[in-house]
Order: structure tokens, then sequence, then C-alpha cells
């Protein structure tokens, strides 16, 4: 599955959905959301975990 295919994540309900569906991991979500992150210079984060960092979290 691309990161294209999973953004826009949409609201908690449709992402809900996507886990009970199977479509969507935890860390699928964290790599869609960290890929936006990087390429989309408008978001404004005081700090970022690193790619790896949240992939350990969602490995949990």
């Amino acid at each position: 599955m691309t990161t294209q295919k999973l953004l826009p994540l949409g609201d908690i309900p449709s992402v809900l959905q996507r886990y009970a569906s199977g479509e969507l991991s935890p860390t699928q979500m964290v790599e869609a959301i960290h890929a936006d992150i990087q390429n989309n210079p408008d978001h404004i984060w005081i700090s970022a975990l690193s790619l790896e960092s949240l992939r350990a979290y969602a490995a949990k």
C-alpha cells in the first residue's frame, strides 16, 4: 500500500473503520503522517520524532 492511498486519513471514525477492516495499520498510519509532514512545508512543528521512533511506538 502506498502513502498516496492512505492520505487523507480522514476523521477519527474513518481511521477506526480503516483499522477494523484491516486497511490501515498503526505503522502505515505513522508512515503516512510522517511522509506528509516531510513533504509539506506548511506544517509547523516544534519538534517531530524520527520515522524510526514513530515506527517503534506504532509496533507496541
